[in-house]
């Protein structure tokens, strides 16, 4: 569902939340840290929940694509992360708030939040990941 996360890169992009919002092609080319804040957008799964009519031509399946968007944020002069000062927080509720309560234009389907966790605290940053869920029809024959 790569439409998806193209539409998920431009709203929050829109949303000059972050300085950077990077997808998976722009992560992967990176030599350095971005500058920060920073979103990476990219899915991680696609999931068929089997054909609704497997012997007809025109057989429709459930796909449920699980979208993860990757928060980087400095602390500054903080290297633990321990003395957050809301920043992170505030950013995290307004991001999942652009996804969720303004709904995205062309996203395909209904998308709910699904799970958000700690990557790690590594050198004065913050990674934090959301994933969403996207559940859309897939008709045979069409294409993701």
């Amino acid at each position: 569902m790569a439409n998806a996360v193209t539409s998920l890169v431009t709203s929050l992009s829109e949303s000059e939340l972050f300085d950077d919002v990077l997808g998976v092609v722009d992560t992967a080319r990176l030599k350095s840290w971005p500058r920060t804040p920073s979103a990476f957008v990219f899915t991680l799964s696609d999931e068929s929940a089997g054909s609704l009519a497997s012997r007809s031509v025109n057989g429709v399946q459930r796909l449920t694509t699980t979208v993860a968007v990757q928060l980087l944020i400095e602390t500054k002069n903080d290297a633990h992360g321990s003395r957050d000062r809301g920043e992170f927080h505030e950013l995290l509720n307004a991001t999942r708030a652009r996804i969720l309560a303004t709904g995205i234009d062309g996203i395909d389907g209904s998308i709910g939040f699904a799970r958000g966790y700690l990557l790690g605290i590594e050198s004065g940053r913050i990674e934090w990941r959301d994933e969403y869920r996207i559940t859309s029809w897939l008709s045979q024959g069409a294409t993701i």
